[in-house]
């Protein structure tokens, strides 16, 4: 009984696909390696101080070309503005390949504990990604393998619907997603979240749907 029920249910589900058109979704999990670190720097400085300056520090410690703005105006660590004077705070970012980004966290390391003139202080964030170029040479391979996938179960939606597949109406991918699982902090000892002191593959899932007209 629970079988013809699941059988009739079934049934009534590639009908009403039918008459919408066959939706055959295809979907697969990958596992990209992190080849991109993106760093993201705060740093405070004195009231007169410039963008310029601050890029020309990061720059001397060994960030590639990083674009510096100024985003506010606040304090050192937790001391109140009135203890501490106020400092302009600016943010820093640049991305890099994976393989250097140890050693240049070193040199902005060394630089926080021997800050130069106007710096007053500094911290920063990497974080390790697969880079765009990866994802989309994964993304490259794995589509043609979907489009087979989703192909067999469209025309197996429309046998079982007891019709003919038409012409291709649509064919639906849904951008890659992933997760930023490591992110390493202060002097690079430890890593939040995951320990292992190299960058970790990232698990990202690709899916297409194809959606096709109906022939009777």
């Amino acid at each position: 009984m629970k079988t013809l029920l699941l059988s009739l249910m079934s049934a009534a589900l590639c009908s009403a696909q039918a008459l919408s058109g066959i939706h055959a979704p295809a979907t697969r999990n990958v596992v990209i390696p992190a080849d991109e670190a993106s760093f993201n720097v705060t740093v405070s400085a004195t009231l007169e101080s410039t963008a310029k300056q601050v890029k020309e520090a990061l720059q001397s410690a060994g960030a590639p070309n990083p674009t510096v703005v100024a985003t506010s105006i606040g304090a050192v660590g937790r001391f109140p503005i009135s203890i501490s004077g106020p400092q302009l705070v600016y943010s820093a970012t640049f991305a890099l390949p994976a393989a250097s980004a140890a050693e240049v966290a070193k040199g902005l390391l060394d630089l926080s504990t021997h800050l130069r003139e106007p710096l007053t202080s500094l911290q920063l964030n990497v974080t390790y990604a697969p880079s765009e170029a990866r994802v989309d040479q994964v993304r490259q391979t794995v589509l043609p393998q979907l489009r087979e996938e989703a192909l067999k179960t469209a025309q197996a939606l429309a046998a079982t619907a007891g019709v003919k597949l038409g012409r291709l109406r649509a064919a639906n991918e849904n951008p890659p997603n992933g997760m930023y699982l490591a992110v390493r902090n202060g002097d690079f000892s430890s890593i939040t979240g995951i320990r292992s002191p190299y960058p970790i593959n990232l698990p990202y899932t690709i899916r297409l749907e194809l959606v096709f007209d109906t022939i009777p």
